[in-house]
């Protein structure tokens, strides 16, 4: 055998992978931190690895409670601190705005020097604080004498305890499993948004109690209440918090500004390629290899993976959450075409309704306990990626119900109540509650539309934040849920309507433009899908990646 080595010929490889450098044994020890932070914790799933961390569990709760907190909040500004159009326009907008946006400073904050925990701690007590705040200047006594700017310095502190804690959670949440749990890090991200959609169904029938005094004038009364029972749920989730601290696995930051360093190693990386000879290309495999020499090959395969991440789910998922939004704003729209005297008006959708809220949180306990369990054990695999491309297809089916279901009960509007000779479209559409339509559509016949959209939030939702996950690089978790959250926020606030309410003139303009964009968004994923290999299955850029994922993944 020794002769036989001896005289084999060496091979000459076409491709050279970086080898280890001080940079990456720097970041092994970080790995390595890691393990010895968590292992007691780690030890104790490897032999339970078919069950749930207890941590995640305590998580639920934070996330129920935590949903309901912040329900209550902008139920608070829309009904009681806010009431005029104008300044809810100016304050309230901004709040929502404010809290959506600084996600990306929480999760930067949150990968680079903090940590996720401390993070949630902070963000919790910012938030605490702000709710302090705002019952101090609701007390009655007071109330009368501050204006809207005043009261909107409360809220504005609020935003940055609500912006840091949602990306933050869910990363979080996905750091308490292993790489191998794949199915019960699944069910995480499902039941994360249950909680989410039942914090803030509960949010809805909570309110109403604190709406009673306040209609029996009560005002100021109720407002205060409000603002203690907001601040009486945020407290729990920091109790939380302390409570499960040795229970949750910890991941350390960088102690790096990692958004900066994951730019600078791709300017560097694309620089040196581009003055790269054919041979020392293909010696690097890869272009990002470029930068590993001074940001650690560790470290460029991470800004390799955030990229790939990205780019092939953000557009899909923003074009087809605009559909969905636009789909369920329609129906409320529409809503007036449909029979007034069957009583079932407030069951018949928005966001905030019951009937597609309790829709969801049916959906996402079938699909998680009855669906996918039962088509894996006949042998179906049911990944990611096809729950996802299912729920975009139950968003595009949603919409053409919608569109076929409202124009016939537009038409049977209009021959109930034909328009006259001058009448415009303001003329026929109001006065709303003063026309009962018994030959109208029954407004059950919105039902199939409710239920798929259910499923298309049940199904696509939770399978976007857990791709996001585990195919962004493992420092960078946090930083693209934020991104991705932030794309889900802008979605929402896209509105190509002319006005508010155009439902006739302009109607099929505005449709034909939200379809064409969820049919555009449905084609981009299946083309980039594909292509698309998953992290677990890609070969890594470099040696020190490959053996870093090959433990990563490890069932030993």
């Amino acid at each position: 055998v020794l002769d036989e080595e001896q005289s084999s010929p060496p091979v000459t490889p076409t491709t050279t992978i970086p080898a280890m450098t001080e940079l990456d044994a720097k970041e092994n020890e970080l790995i390595e931190h890691e393990a010895r932070l968590n292992e007691t914790i780690d030890v104790n799933l490897r032999s339970h690895i078919d069950r749930d961390p207890r941590a995640v569990w305590l998580l639920y709760l934070f996330q129920l409670i935590l949903s309901v907190s912040f329900t209550l909040l902008s139920l608070l500004v829309a009904i009681y601190i806010f009431v005029d159009r104008d300044s809810y326009n100016t304050y309230g907008y901004h709040f929502g705005v404010m809290a959506n946006l600084l996600a990306l400073v929480g999760a930067v904050l949150s990968d680079s020097y903090l940590g996720k925990w401390l993070v949630l701690l902070s963000a919790c007590g910012i938030f605490i604080g702000s709710m302090v705040l705002l019952s101090v200047f609701l007390i009655p006594t007071v109330v009368g004498s501050l204006s809207d700017g005043i009261l909107f310095i409360p809220l504005a502190v609020a935003s940055f305890g609500i912006g840091f804690i949602v990306p933050t959670i869910l990363a979080f949440g996905g750091d308490q499993f292993l790489a191998i749990q794949e199915h019960g890090r699944a069910r995480y991200f499902a039941l994360m948004y249950f909680m989410s959609c039942a914090g803030g169904l509960i949010a809805v029938y909570v309110q109403p109690a604190v709406v009673f005094d306040y209609n029996n004038n009560e005002q100021e009364s109720g407002i205060m209440y409000s603002a203690i029972l907001t601040l009486a749920a945020a407290l729990v989730p920091l109790l939380i918090l302390l409570i499960g601290r040795r229970r949750f696995r910890t991941t350390p930051p960088m102690r790096e500004f990692v958004v900066f360093k994951m730019a600078k190693a791709a300017v560097v990386a694309a620089h040196r390629f581009s003055s790269a000879s054919p041979t020392e290309r293909a010696a690097a495999g890869h272009w990002l290899n470029f930068a590993a020499k001074d940001h650690g090959s560790l470290f460029v395969q991470e800004v390799c993976d955030f990229g790939l991440a990205i780019s092939h789910i953000l557009l899909p998922v923003f074009f087809m959450s605009m559909l969905a939004n636009h789909t369920d704003t329609f129906s409320w729209h529409m809503s007036m075409f449909f029979k007034t005297n069957d009583n079932i008006t407030r069951y018949f959708p928005t966001s905030t309704y019951p009937a597609l809220q309790g829709s969801i949180l049916v959906s996402i306990l079938l699909f998680t306990f009855v669906v996918f369990p039962l088509l894996e054990r006949r042998g179906w695999k049911v990944s990611l990626h096809r729950r996802l491309g299912a729920g975009f297809l139950c968003a595009l089916v949603a919409f053409a119900l919608s569109l076929i279901v409202h124009a016939a009960a537009q038409d049977a509007y209009m021959d109930a109540f034909p328009r006259q000779p001058g009448q415009t479209d303001d003329d026929i559409r109001f006065p709303f509650g003063d026309r009962e339509c018994s030959s109208c559509i029954s407004q059950w016949a919105m039902l199939p539309q409710c239920i798929f959209l259910a499923f298309y939030y049940a199904l696509a939702m939770p399978a976007a934040y857990h791709i996001v996950y585990i195919e962004s690089g493992r420092r960078l978790r946090t930083f693209a849920m934020a991104i991705l959250l932030v794309a889900l926020f802008l979605s929402n606030r896209v509105d190509f309507y002319e006005k508010p309410l155009t439902l006739f003139a302009s109607s099929a303009k505005t449709h034909g433009l939200y379809g064409g964009l969820g049919a555009v968004g449905f084609v981009v994923y299946l083309i980039t899908m594909r292509f698309y290999t998953p992290r677990k299955e890609r070969a890594s850029i470099n040696e020190a990646a490959r053996r870093s994922k090959e433990a990563e993944y490890s069932k030993l």
